[in-house]
């Protein structure tokens, strides 16, 4: 019998009587067929579960089945006297697949046709299909001969039988089901589940962003988005006191803002995992595409039933049990957000402090002039020259300097060595001034407005701005070392006492790689020898050198871009240090 299947199928759901055997078992003797027999399992090794829609009595079925030993191999088997069409529905329901997925067989026409027509998109055949399952490019799976799917959906199973009893309460159940997720971070050494995931899944599938249908094109997609320096990501695994569910979903931030990714298998549903491992993400922008089964950024439900494990096979390892830091403050651009991203994951809260774009313009407010400055707020003087350049107040309020004693800071400077500063003619402050398009180290007053980016001009005050800059500031270079740590040591000053500080060295250059205009090895030695300094002097920094965590070339994509690797090396050396103290 010859049959076209909209997509792979992943569930038969049988008839017994003049299907699965032959005859009636309510009449008298079964003929039992061992090819129908063979067909069930070898499904279960290609991944393709089986289910049951038999109008019988349970007790005598499953005495056959177990007679046989083959009643392991079928999930929600549901056995009675009712119609079909509806409890067809509710074992779909149960496994969380979508009707094109599915197969019934059944001898009778009528079975088929109520059970289509109450269930949209379901695929029906008679038994003469039987015969041609295994040989159909739609059934063809994927090798699993351990049977983990179908221990997966026997796990589904005893859940749902539970929760059923539970009182109706399914948070109260959630919470004695010991649910343990693990965050693995290794995506380029499970790059195939990955893609799996990507291109399978569908009703937990938030973005819809899929690859390329052809797996070895896939791998390569994937692993180009990987290497950008903005993206992070791991995969979620789970398992709780019914078994292991192995890896159920992915995610993928884009500079830990927006969700390229963020997907889950329907073996989760109902369990609040991807709830809550956005509310751990800290809400990044996520744009849900076509139908979903949930709405990951509903806080209805108060998920206190999901615990962080600190290992995939240790469910008792909880994940930053060892912290002993409330809050992480991070400062800094780029680098220091995918530190936090991890951070942000494994403590109680991460606060960080970046750079702000506005008009064209970018306000570093990361720089140490912005930091040194932050005690000159009330100085009306002070505030109207920086005010006309398009500062706000807010940009001078950084708040690394609310951390308590219990927090910890982690301290890039690193937008010191490459933006040059302007000395006001008469205000005794110097800033950097920066315009999106320009060089960092382009003397901006020896341009003419008519050569500012586009971008820039567009600002209702750029004219404005632009001119009272050139006729006020004058281009003073860069930072000198010997002010550098003055205004480090003054920031330090003013931050709670014995409150750990992870400080950042500059990453080395590599002159032959990267331009002088782009990194100076003279700069770069002073700054690092001035944190040193500062170091032998405060007892609560410990110095972070990127480079240990750079193993191989391509960990490196610039001067201060790495791959996602050395991020999470670096998060892993402050957890450490953080948990032996």
């Amino acid at each position: 019998m010859e049959m076209a299947f909209p997509e792979g199928v992943r569930l038969v759901i049988w008839d017994l009587d003049q299907t699965f055997w032959n005859g009636t078992l309510t009449e008298g003797e079964i003929s039992w067929v061992d090819e129908h027999e063979r067909v069930v399992k070898t499904l279960a090794e290609r991944g393709i579960v089986s289910s049951i829609c038999s109008k019988n009595d349970m007790a005598n079925v499953m005495s056959v089945l177990q007679a046989r030993n083959v009643d392991s191999y079928f999930i929600f088997p549901s056995i009675d006297w009712t119609a079909k069409g509806n409890r067809i529905r509710g074992i779909i329901d149960n496994v969380q697949l979508r009707p094109e997925t599915v197969l019934f067989i059944d001898d009778n026409h009528l079975n088929r046709a109520e059970a289509a027509d109450l269930n949209p998109g379901l695929n029906v055949a008679s038994e003469l299909i039987i015969p041609t399952l295994l040989d159909h490019p739609q059934f063809a799976g994927k090798d699993d001969r351990e049977l983990t799917r179908l221990a997966q959906y026997k796990m589904m199973e005893e859940r749902k039988r539970d929760a059923s009893t539970a009182g109706g309460n399914e948070d109260d159940f959630l919470r004695h089901s010991g649910i343990k997720v693990y965050i693995d971070y290794d995506l380029e050494g499970n790059i195939d589940r990955c893609v799996e995931m990507i291109n399978r899944t569908n009703q937990l599938n938030f973005t819809k962003k899929r690859l390329s249908p052809d797996v070895e094109q896939a791998k390569k997609e994937f692993a180009a988005e990987l290497r950008d320096a903005r993206v992070q990501g791991g995969l979620i695994h789970c398992r709780d006191k019914y078994g292991d569910h192995g890896y159920v979903g992915l995610y993928l931030t884009s500079e830990g803002r927006t969700l390229k990714h963020f997907l889950f298998s329907c073996r989760v549903l109902g369990m609040g995992v991807e709830q809550w491992l956005y509310q751990r993400l800290g809400k990044p922008w996520l744009q849900v595409e076509g139908e979903v089964l949930s709405d990951p950024r509903d806080e209805s439900r108060n998920i206190d039933w999901i615990e962080l494990v600190a290992d995939k096979g240790d469910a008792d390892k909880i994940a930053g049990a060892d912290m002993k830091i409330d809050k992480f403050y991070v400062l800094g651009g780029c680098i220091m957000e995918n530190i936090g991203h991890y951070l942000q994951v494994f403590s109680k809260k991460v606060i960080h402090e970046g750079n702000e774009r506005r008009d064209g313009m970018d306000f570093r407010r990361t720089h140490t002039s912005y930091l040194a400055y932050g005690d000159w707020l009330p100085n009306s003087v002070f505030f109207d020259a920086v005010g006309r350049l398009g500062c706000r107040r807010e940009d001078f309020h950084n708040r690394i300097f609310e951390a308590d004693g219990k927090s910890a800071l982690v301290l890039s400077f690193w937008y010191d060595q490459i933006s040059p500063l302007y000395r006001h003619r008469s205000v005794p402050i110097e800033m950097p001034f920066l315009i999106d398009g320009v060089r960092w180290d382009e003397d901006v007053t020896k341009l003419q407005y008519h050569q500012m980016p586009a971008d820039f001009r567009s600002g209702k005050d750029a004219e404005r701005i632009f001119h009272y800059f050139k006729n006020n500031f004058i281009y003073n270079g860069y930072i000198n070392p010997g002010s550098y740590r003055n205004r480090v040591n003054a920031i330090l000053n003013r931050i709670h006492a014995g409150i750990p500080i992870f400080l950042l060295d500059l990453p080395g250059a590599d002159e032959e790689k990267w331009s002088e205009r782009q990194v100076r090895r003279d700069m770069i030695d002073s700054i690092n020898r001035a944190h040193k300094e500062l170091a032998a002097e405060r007892s609560n920094i410990i110095l972070i050198d990127p480079m240990e965590f750079i193993l191989q070339p391509e960990d490196r994509m610039d001067w201060w871009h790495f791959d996602r690797k050395v991020y999470y090396r670096i998060f892993q050396r402050i957890k450490a240090l953080i948990s032996a103290m």
